[in-house]
C-alpha cells in the first residue's frame, strides 16, 4: 500500500480552493477516520489511526492552513463585491482571468484554478495569442486530481474580451468549450475565418454566419450552455444556437 495524503479543500459550491495536504496515511499505519473541527477560532483535524497492533487518536492545529482559508475567503468576498458592481451579470461567478499572467500561466483572480498558457506573450492588460498553437486552457469540472475544481453540470457561461489583430490564414478558434478528450466532437465554439466571417461550431458541425468581424476591434464573445442548448453571443447579440453536450469541459 502506498502512502496517500489527506487534502483539505474549501468551496462555496461555485469555486474550490486547494488548501493542501494536512496528513499522510502511511502504509503501516492505516487512517480509520478523520474529522475537521473548528473551535475557539482554531481549526483542528481529529484523526484515528491503527493497524493490527493497535489504534491511536491524534488532535493537531492547522494554524497556517486556517490563515490561508481566511485570506482566500476574504479575496472571494472582495472580488464578488467588485464584479457585482459591473454592468454585466456576475451571479455565481466561478473564475476571472484578468491581467495577472506570465508566459505559461494565466492567474485566476479568485486564486483557485489558473489557466495554462502555451505560445503566448504577456502585454499590458492583455495576453497575446500569436499563432495557431497559441492558446490558454483552463480545465474545469474534472477529476484529474480526484477532486472537482468547480461545480458545473449542464449550465455555464464563458465570456472573453478579444481583439483580432490580423486576419488568420485559415479558420482560427477564438473561444471553445469541449470535453477533455480531444478526439471527441462534443464541443461548442466560435472561430474567425480568413475572409472575416464568424463561424460557430456545435458538436462537430460548423456554420458560417453572414456577419463580418473587424480587425483591431474589441469584442465581447460568450458561449452559453443551458441544458442541451448551446448559444454564441457577440457584444450581447446572439449569433446563433445549437445542440450541445459538453459535460466534462476544458475552456480554451
Amino acid at each position: 500500500k502506498r502512502a496517500t495524503a489527506l487534502c483539505l479543500w474549501v468551496t462555496d459550491n461555485n469555486r474550490t480552493f486547494s488548501v493542501g495536504p494536512v496528513a499522510v496515511d502511511k502504509a503501516a499505519n492505516w487512517m480509520l477516520a478523520s474529522t475537521l473541527l473548528h473551535s475557539d477560532g482554531n481549526l483542528h483535524p481529529l484523526q484515528r489511526r491503527g493497524n493490527g497492533e493497535g489504534r491511536v487518536t491524534s488532535l493537531s492545529r492547522l494554524t497556517e492552513e486556517l490563515s490561508a482559508i481566511k485570506s482566500v475567503l476574504s479575496n472571494w468576498v472582495q472580488n464578488d463585491l467588485f464584479f457585482s458592481s459591473l454592468s454585466m451579470p456576475m451571479t455565481c461567478l466561478v473564475a476571472v482571468l484578468s491581467d495577472g499572467a506570465n508566459n505559461d500561466t494565466w492567474n485566476d483572480e479568485y486564486r483557485c484554478l489558473h489557466a495554462t498558457v502555451m505560445n503566448a506573450k504577456k502585454a499590458k492588460y492583455e495576453l497575446q495569442l500569436t499563432g495557431f498553437e497559441s492558446r490558454a486552457i483552463r480545465p474545469v469540472d474534472t477529476r484529474g486530481d480526484k477532486v472537482r475544481h468547480v461545480f458545473l453540470s449542464h449550465n455555464f457561461t464563458l465570456v472573453a474580451s478579444v481583439i483580432i489583430e490580423e486576419a488568420p490564414s485559415g479558420n482560427t478558434p477564438l473561444l471553445t468549450a469541449m470535453l477533455a478528450s480531444t478526439a471527441s466532437n462534443h464541443a461548442m465554439g466560435l472561430s474567425c475565418s480568413h475572409n472575416k466571417k464568424w463561424e460557430m461550431a456545435f458538436e462537430g458541425k460548423t456554420t458560417t454566419r453572414s456577419s463580418n468581424w473587424e480587425r483591431k476591434k474589441d469584442y465581447e464573445v460568450a458561449l452559453m450552455l443551458q441544458g442541451n442548448k448551446a448559444s454564441v453571443y457577440i457584444d450581447g447579440q446572439s449569433l446563433g444556437a445549437g445542440r450541445g453536450a459538453v459535460n466534462r469541459r476544458e475552456a480554451t
